[in-house]
């Protein structure tokens, strides 16, 4: 399969979308849409995300775990995280809410049926909002990936963990 014309692992498998958004239930994530999709959707993730972690009696104080280069077309590696992102997880960790990051990619050839590998960081209170709190989380994800898969943070996470 030319993955060039992959946009997303759900046009893979017909009726992924449905089995995933039953995982997530089940398995408490909150995916997070990008930012080019519609606000309604974008809010609805932010406040499951808010319901799984934030302190009791408002949420259920799960710490979260965060992998952006989790869909489909992340393949290419880690784009540019937004400052919003970065602020969102800051108050999480203010509110006293960890982090976990979690590395997450296939392994294998191109083209062929490959191994899911995921690799989970320490835990961590996440305080610094805005576009250097993004980077920070981002920098901490991508010193998890292989570096096929730092993308944006290339530079950064070289200089965080070395040339892998």
């Amino acid at each position: 399969m030319d993955r060039r014309r992959v946009t997303g692992w759900k046009k893979l498998l017909p009726g992924t979308g449905w089995a995933f958004r039953r995982v997530s239930r089940v398995w408490g994530l909150a995916p997070v849409p990008r930012a080019t999709a519609p606000l309604g959707r974008r809010a609805a993730a932010v406040r499951r995300v808010v319901a799984l972690a934030a302190p009791p009696p408002g949420g259920a104080s799960e710490p979260v775990g965060v992998f952006p280069e989790g869909e489909g077309d992340g393949l290419a590696g880690l784009r540019s995280a937004t400052p919003a992102a970065g602020s969102l997880l800051a108050l999480l960790g203010r509110r006293g809410v960890p982090l976990l990051p979690v590395g997450v990619w296939l392994e294998g050839d191109p083209g062929e049926p490959g191994r899911l590998t995921a690799r989970i960081g320490g835990p961590w209170l996440h305080t610094a909002g805005g576009a250097a709190g993004a980077e920070e989380v981002m920098l901490r994800i991508g010193a998890l990936l292989p570096p096929r898969m730092w993308g944006a943070y290339r530079d950064g996470i070289t200089r965080r963990v070395g040339s892998g």
